[in-house]
C-alpha cells in the first residue's frame, strides 16, 4: 500500500468517508493502489462539486411554491450530465446526481447504454437504481444513485451513451416518469500492462510453511494481460525448479486483471546454494486485446 501522506497540525482531522460511499462516487484509486486518505479526498471534492451543483440549479430552478416550503408535484433534476471517465475493458460504479423540485416518493432509476456496455445495480436494489438515502427525495433534497457500467475493451469507443428513466410518485399517488440521457467518457489504457511489486525475493520469504519456494507478486495495471508465461532464459546458478519445467505462470489463473495482485512461484532447493544474491532472467510473454507482447525480466533471489 501507498503511504497514506502528511499529517497538517494545523488541519482538524475528518471522519473518513465510508468504503461504500467512495466506491459509489467512482474513486479511481483501488484498494492496494492508494491509501484510504486517497480515495476520501477524492469522494469529499466529488460530493462538494455536485452539492455546489445543487445549489446552483437550486437557485435556478426553484419556483415561488418550493422557495416557501414545498409544492405538491414535484421532478427530479439531474445535477451532472456527464460523469468521470472509465477505462475500456473495465467495470466501475458512476455516479449521478439528483435535486429534487418538489417531494418525490419511491423515486427509482433504470439505465440502458449503447456500444455494448452493460449496465447493473446494486444487489440490495436489483433491476433499478435507488436514491442512497431512501426512495424519498424532499424538495430541494439532493440524494445521489450509481451504476455499474461494464465497458468493452475495444480501441474504438470514446464515450457511451446512457439513457435513464427516472419513476417516481406523486403526493396524489400518481406515477410520473421522465428520461434522462448522459455521456460517460472512455479512455484507453496505457503504459505498463502489469508490474511486479518486488524485484527481489528469497526462499521462504513469504510462507515458512513452504521451504524452498521463492515468490514473486504481480500487479495488474492493464483491464486484462492473458496467457501469463515467465519462461527461464538464465537460472543466474541457481538452477530453480518451475512448476512447468520452463516456465512458471500465476496462481489463480492465466489472466491478471486491473489491480488483482497474483503470485508466480519457482523451487529452489535448500542449502544447495550459497549465500548471496543471484539475478534469475525470465522471457515474459502475454497477450493483451489479442496482441501478443514480451518483456524481460530479472529478478534477484536473496540467499541467507
Amino acid at each position: 500500500a501507498m503511504p497514506s501522506g502528511t499529517t497538517h497540525q494545523m488541519s482538524p482531522p475528518r471522519a473518513a468517508v465510508p468504503s461504500d460511499l467512495r466506491q459509489r462516487l467512482n474513486c479511481p484509486f483501488r484498494s492496494g493502489l492508494a491509501s484510504t486518505d486517497a480515495c476520501d479526498m477524492y469522494a469529499r471534492r466529488s460530493l462538494t462539486a455536485i452539492a455546489l451543483a445543487a445549489s446552483l440549479t437550486g437557485a435556478l430552478f426553484a419556483s415561488p411554491a418550493s422557495a416557501s416550503g414545498g409544492s405538491e408535484d414535484g421532478e427530479p433534476v439531474l445535477l451532472n450530465y456527464e460523469t468521470a471517465a472509465v477505462t475500456a475493458g473495465t467495470t466501475t460504479w458512476i455516479n449521478l446526481g439528483w435535486v429534487a423540485q418538489g417531494n418525490l416518493d419511491n423515486f427509482k432509476v433504470t439505465a440502458s447504454a449503447n456500444r455494448g456496455a452493460k449496465i447493473t445495480y446494486s444487489e440490495t436494489t436489483g433491476d433499478h437504481a435507488g436514491p442512497m438515502n431512501g426512495y424519498q427525495l424532499l424538495d430541494n433534497e439532493t440524494d445521489f444513485t450509481a451504476l455499474l457500467i461494464t465497458v468493452p475493451d475495444r480501441d474504438n469507443i470514446s464515450d457511451i451513451k446512457i439513457e435513464l428513466k427516472a419513476t417516481w410518485t406523486t403526493d396524489e399517488g400518481e406515477t410520473e416518469k421522465e428520461s434522462f440521457k448522459i455521456t460517460v467518457p472512455v479512455a484507453q489504457h496505457s503504459g505498463d500492462d502489469w508490474t511486479l511489486v518486488a524485484n527481489s525475493g528469497s526462499p521462504n520469504g513469504a510462507d515458512e510453511a513452504y521451504p524452498g519456494w521463492v515468490e514473486m507478486s504481480v500487479m495488474g495495471l492493464a483491464p486484462a494481460s492473458e496467457v501469463v508465461r515467465f519462461t527461464l532464459t538464465d537460472d543466474g546458478g541457481v538452477v530453480p525448479h518451475l512448476p512447468q519445467e520452463t516456465w512458471t505462470g500465476p496462481d489463480h489463473d492465466d489472466l491478471i486483471e486491473l489491480g488483482e495482485t497474483d503470485i508466480l512461484r519457482f523451487y529452489i532447493e535448500p542449502g544447495s546454494i550459497e549465500s548471496g544474491e543471484h539475478v534469475v532472467t525470465f522471457l515474459a510473454t502475454w497477450s493483451s486485446k489479442g496482441e501478443a507482447k514480451q518483456s524481460v525480466v530479472p529478478f534477484t533471489v536473496i540467499i541467507p
